[in-house]
């Protein structure tokens, strides 16, 4: 998983860049009114041998090679959701993933190099090409912006363990204005490479686990990530990211709308980068947001087909403001789709839904 990558983008460059992003009404120029970006002033975390166990295990994948066997289990509404995969890593940021289980996917496999993806179907017979493909992803060891994950979180070290054969430092992650533990990770003691990890609800309970099975740090050929499509596949354009941006005005000005964004975000979070991205042919805003754990995005769009299509998954029901709404989960983020006044939103985190329904009732055209 990973955000080169959206969330590694310095804080005061934000705070510049947010700074200049809404121009003076005119009448050849509409309002643009994006989202507060406004960094809390807390305490850093206090304990400094955490602090660099958390910088050293966001930068091990971009100094490590290795391969492994990976195992990621995801509880939500519509059920335990499991799987299995070979992982070959090279440094800085060549990955190579085959799916071994469920049966549904075995053999199925993907290419990221840099920032971009390539996913091969075997059943299908497809390979479906992305760029900046983790633009709403998450993961501590390679998104996460180091400034506002120690403003939000304390870092609380635990006993040492074992994962994979090797011993592992253990840290939970505690928001510092909940008082929940978010997650709680396992760094090897050697290397600072993320091993395991394990994300909760806001109740407690247990949303996703990730952790490796086996692992041995070694070099892996360059040949391994040639993304060569195979005789008979055909070519397919997945989720193209435009590249995130600090420069708002610029990006807003790209989206060709009169765009808007939530007045109310949930404590810690800030807005840090902005692109105009194509899904499925339609041209969207989308603004990230991080807490540097767990991110938000939200994308507009004008277009009278760009709505939000949950084609395969479990829709329900939700208000915004009054307003029909649509929401699904699907672990570990939520996605809660409306229209208002023209524009198509959908707001994607790491959130509960009625937390999302607050941050929409907030965005007003």
């Amino acid at each position: 998983m990973g955000i080169a990558r959206a969330l590694t983008l310095l804080i005061l460059a934000l705070a510049a860049a947010v700074a200049s992003v809404v121009p003076a009404p005119s009448e050849s120029s509409p309002t643009r009114t994006p989202p507060p970006s406004t960094v809390p002033a807390v305490e850093p975390t206090s304990d400094p041998a955490a602090a660099r166990l958390l910088d050293g295990a966001m930068g091990a994948p971009h100094r490590l090679s290795y391969v492994g066997r990976l195992s990621t289990i995801a509880w939500g509404a519509s059920g335990t959701r499991a799987v299995e995969m070979n992982i070959e890593h090279r440094a800085p940021d060549a990955t190579r993933k085959w799916y071994i289980a469920p049966s549904s996917v075995y053999g199925n496999y993907m290419i990221e190099r840099g920032t971009t993806a390539y996913a091969f179907d075997l059943h299908a017979q497809t390979v479906t090409i992305s760029h900046y493909p983790a633009a709403d992803e998450d993961d501590i060891a390679e998104d996460s912006n180091f400034g506002l994950l120690t403003t939000n979180y304390r870092a609380v070290p635990g006993a040492d363990d074992e994962v994979a054969g090797r011993k592992a430092h253990t840290l939970s992650l505690v928001n510092r204005y909940s008082g929940a533990r978010l997650q709680r990770i396992w760094i090897d003691a050697q290397t600072s490479l993320l091993l395991a990890k394990e994300r909760y609800h806001a109740n407690g309970s247990v949303a996703y686990t990730s952790r490796f099975q086996e692992i041995a740090y070694r070099d892996v050929p360059q040949a391994l990530f040639q993304p060569a499509t195979p005789d008979g596949f055909t070519t397919r354009k997945g989720r193209d990211f435009g590249v995130p941006s600090v420069d708002l005005e610029h990006v807003l000005g790209q989206a060709g709308f009169a765009a808007t964004g939530p007045r109310y975000l949930p404590e810690g979070f800030a807005l840090v980068s902005g692109d105009v991205t194509a899904i499925k042919g339609i041209r969207s805003l989308h603004l990230l947001y991080t807490d540097g754990l767990r991110s938000l995005s939200l994308f507009e769009n004008p277009d009278k087909n760009g709505g939000a299509n949950f084609t395969g998954l479990q829709a329900q029901d939700a208000r915004v403001q009054g307003q029909p709404a649509t929401y699904v989960e699907d672990e570990p983020n939520v996605l809660l789709a409306w229209q208002e006044r023209g524009l198509n939103f959908t707001l994607v985190g790491d959130l509960p839904l009625r937390e999302l329904e607050r941050i929409a009732a907030s965005v007003i055209p």
